[in-house]
């Protein structure tokens, strides 16, 4: 009612609700065709921001970006919820080699660099992922201590047990949680 007021055109919400909806679809189909895209066509970036902690710790944080179609960063907040949502774990997985073949390429400049890598939940729940960390350290001969996974928080954490026992296979493989 009080939109027609200030219009002075009857408005319906239902309507207006609809195409809402409509936009909001279209630009997630969108968003996870840019996503489908980057994988194929390894067009993601990454960048690093050193961690200090107070105890004297210290190791890089990987941070995932995409690029629009005139260049400019895309954050994983605009991309990650569409990719979670339609169960697309293949990003963690694309960030994780990636980082190990920079540790790879780079493990005399840098020895004992390690590296922080953010998970979905989603990829937390693939029984198959700690034997597919374990098969990229070895081909990439990274140490798992180098490793530090940071579980992101979501509310849709239902199988907190799977979760947890994926988490201890990482954790006995040396791989820091």
């Amino acid at each position: 009612a009080d939109l027609s007021l200030s219009t002075n055109h009857p408005e319906n919400l239902q309507q207006r609700g609809a195409v809402h909806l409509q936009r909001s679809l279209k630009d997630k189909v969108a968003m996870m065709s840019r996503l489908q895209t980057a994988l194929e066509q390894n067009a993601f970036s990454l960048l690093v921001q050193p961690v200090r902690g107070l105890r004297g710790d210290h190791y890089h944080e990987v941070l995932l970006r995409m690029r629009d179609d005139n260049g400019a960063l895309i954050f994983p907040e605009q991309f990650l919820p569409i990719a979670q949502e339609f169960g697309l774990s293949r990003v963690d997985l694309w960030v994780l080699e990636r980082t190990l073949s920079f540790l790879a390429q780079h493990r005399q400049r840098l020895p004992g660099q390690r590296f922080a890598i953010n998970l979905a939940p989603s990829t937390v729940y693939r029984a198959q992922f700690p034997l597919e960390v374990s098969r990229l350290l070895a081909r990439y001969a990274v140490e798992a201590w180098q490793l530090i996974f940071e579980v992101t928080e979501c509310s849709t954490f239902c199988n907190a047990e799977q979760a947890l026992h994926i988490l201890r296979q990482l954790q006995k493989m040396g791989v820091r949680i």
